[in-house]
C-alpha cells in the first residue's frame, strides 16, 4: 500500500473492515485480506467507485435480497469488479436491473432468477441495463414483438449483450 494513492488505503481498510467485522461480514482473515486486494491493490479502475459499490450493494444485498452474509459478500465483491465497465459504478444500474426483474413491470422474477440475469445483463457493460429494459418492454408490448415475457427476456439479453461490442459500434 505505501506506493498507492490514499484513495488505495481508504478503500483497502473500509472493504477489509466490512468484510472482517464481526458487526458486518464476519468473514474470515485470508477472505477479507482477498477482498480488500482485490477492490485496492489488484482493481485497476477508480477504487472510490470500486468502494462505494461494494458498500452500496452489500447494503442492498443485507436489506432488500436478503441472502446469507458470506453470499452478499461475494456478490458485492463480483460487482465491483464489474464497475470497471460503468463510467459512475456499477451498484445502481444493478440495482436498477434486479427491481425490474422482479417487479411486476419487468417479467416477475423470483430472487434467484433476478440475480442471476441482472449478474449476466451488468457484465454486458453500461448500457446494457436500459437497453435490456427497454428491448423487454418493447418484446411484450402490443405495440411491439408483441411476445411472452421468456421470449421477451431472451430478446432483451441478446440486444443487452451487443450494447458495447465492437461490432454493433461499427454498425452504428
Amino acid at each position: 500500500l505505501s506506493n498507492k494513492t490514499d484513495q488505495h488505503t481508504e478503500v483497502f481498510l473500509k472493504v477489509f473492515k466490512r468484510s472482517y467485522f464481526k458487526s458486518s461480514l464476519d468473514l474470515d482473515l485470508s477472505t477479507s485480506l482477498s477482498f480488500a486486494k482485490a477492490l485496492s491493490l489488484a482493481y485497476s479502475g477508480d477504487v472510490k467507485l470500486a468502494g462505494r459499490d461494494f458498500e452500496n450493494t452489500l447494503s442492498f444485498c443485507k436489506k432488500e435480497i436478503k441472502l446469507p452474509l458470506s453470499q452478499c459478500g461475494q456478490l458485492a465483491l463480483s460487482l465491483a469488479e464489474k464497475g470497471i465497465l460503468f463510467e459512475k459504478g456499477v451498484s445502481n444500474s444493478f440495482t436498477e436491473i434486479f427491481q425490474f426483474l422482479r417487479s411486476s413491470k419487468g417479467p416477475g422474477l423470483t430472487i434467484t432468477e433476478a440475480l442471476s440475469v441482472s449478474q449476466k445483463v451488468t457484465s454486458f457493460g453500461q448500457g446494457a441495463i436500459k437497453n435490456y429494459i427497454h428491448a423487454y418492454k418493447y418484446g411484450v408490448s402490443e405495440e411491439g414483438l408483441s411476445v411472452n415475457a421468456k421470449q421477451a427476456m431472451h430478446f432483451a439479453q441478446r440486444l443487452a449483450q451487443k450494447t458495447n461490442s465492437k461490432e454493433s459500434e461499427n454498425k452504428l
